[in-house]
């Protein structure tokens, strides 16, 4: 074989290299692209969901203030017992038979467990509800909304909560105001 051959067949076997190399290449863009853009689908899906209600019982939103007050039974940090035994005031701004949100102007450090009494008025009826601050949420207007899990409540207590507010929802679905 003489050398023109030999250069022939190191530049074709070049040009297939390069081809195959650019082939791959052209693959790996496409995939690159359908990744994005599942990424980006991703990301709108996770948005959508965290705007969906995500709770275990129906919640109640108020047109008007609801006004409580609380009591922090217990903190699970020793630093925290300054906090301890401490009533607050505060505003209740949404309510289900698992929890409450309600806004004050107290920055309680929720990583830490804190149980609170809640008590409030609500329907003619007074309520005293033990529970668990599991959220903090800061309001436009500086004040902090805290979701409180309902827990460790009074059983009875629970179930003449629970009663009332299934009757708000049923009078509310058969579009009646209860």
């Amino acid at each position: 074989m003489n050398l023109a051959a030999l250069i022939t067949v190191v530049i074709l076997n070049i040009m297939m290299i390069l081809l195959i190399v650019l082939y791959y290449t052209k693959q790996v863009e496409q995939r690159d692209k359908k990744i994005k853009a599942l990424s980006r689908s991703l990301n709108n899906l996770e948005k959508e969901l965290k705007g969906m209600e995500q709770r275990d019982a129906p919640r109640l939103n108020f047109l008007i203030d609801l006004p409580c007050t609380f009591e922090v039974l217990e903190v699970g940090d020793q630093s925290l017992e300054k906090i301890r035994s401490k009533w607050v005031k505060g505003t209740i701004k949404d309510i289900s038979r698992t929890g409450l949100g309600v806004l004050c102007n107290i920055d309680f450090p929720i990583r830490k467990k804190i149980v609170v009494q809640i008590q409030f008025n609500f329907k003619s009826e007074k309520f005293s509800l033990k529970g668990i601050i599991v959220r903090k949420q800061e309001e436009i207007n500086g004040r902090l909304l805290y979701g409180i899990k309902f827990e460790n409540s009074d059983l009875k207590e629970q179930q003449k909560f629970a009663v009332l507010l299934n009757k708000i929802e049923i009078s509310r679905r058969q579009g009646r105001m209860a």
